[in-house]
């Protein structure tokens, strides 16, 4: 199975609004998340966004709205216009590291999780991130020790000793940001637990669970089973939805997508993008 190109460049291409930025849904104003998803999503496939300072100005008058340009939308920006080499040094002078510091203090255990958050983990993926792409040196020694709180004997990461895949792929992701790589052999047993069963059937549950695979320099013996199935999440305008069964594109699921099928190309040496 191949997938085309250029039939996805067009689909977010064709969702590049006046503002700068990019929208899904194909209307203004953009928003941080679909123009990260975008513009990642075109790099990935190695195409030459036309007009990038546009995407700076985009993320320039964002980060303008104090109320609304939080952490997350921080992580946007810096990683947007990493991709486009753009000088970050506006958002490096303007984060503060003792405040960045504080995600991995203790109480954060015990902090509200938002119920849209993902994880339990994300925030502490995103600052590791922007610290990362930013070369900040937070000095924390409390990273490590507060990732590891989550781990449970299962060797999947999760509050309450629950494991979960998404807080299992954002602490593996988080540990890789700060130098640390490798797991024990409970953790690859907790991700490889379904065999050559795809893990769920939404989108984001398999990305989480193949990164994660990745992320320790395995490969998911359910490889050739998604190059199969990873066509029933495409629809007709090129772009990925989350589910295979129903549902519209999005930039997100098509970042997903789209970066599995780069790396089961070199893992199987198949070449699934022309």
């Amino acid at each position: 199975m191949a997938f085309s190109k250029k039939q996805v460049i067009q689909y977010i291409t064709q969702r590049r609004q006046n503002d700068g930025g990019f929208h899904f849904a194909n209307i203004e104003p953009s928003n941080g998340s679909d123009t990260f998803y975008a513009v990642a999503t075109l790099t990935a496939l190695g195409y030459e966004i036309d007009k990038p300072e546009g995407i700076y100005s985009f993320f320039d008058q964002l980060a303008q709205e104090k109320e609304t340009f939080d952490l997350t939308n921080v992580y946007y920006a810096v990683e947007t216009l990493a991709c486009l080499n753009y000088d970050t040094v506006t958002f490096r002078n303007g984060l503060d590291k003792q405040d960045l510091a504080k995600e991995f203090d203790p109480d954060n255990k015990h902090k509200q999780v938002y119920v849209d958050s993902v994880s339990t983990l994300k925030s502490a993926f995103l600052v590791t991130s922007i610290c990362k792409t930013l070369n900040i040196r937070l000095e924390d020694a409390r990273i490590p020790e507060f990732i590891f709180s989550y781990r449970n004997r299962d060797g999947g990461f999760g509050q309450g000793g629950n494991s979960n895949i998404p807080d299992t792929y954002f602490a593996l992701a988080t540990l890789v940001n700060v130098g640390i790589t490798g797991a024990p052999v409970t953790t690859r047993n907790y991700l490889l637990a379904d065999g050559e069963d795809l893990p769920g059937s939404f989108l984001e549950y398999i990305y989480w669970n193949f990164k994660s695979l990745t992320l320790l320099d395995i490969k998911p013996v359910y490889a050739k089973r998604l190059i199969k199935y990873l066509p029933n999440y495409q629809r007709i305008n090129g772009g990925f939805a989350r589910s295979p069964f129903q549902g519209i594109p999005t930039f997100e699921d098509t970042y997903y997508a789209i970066v599995m099928i780069k790396e089961l190309e070199t893992l199987t040496g198949a070449k699934l993008l022309v």
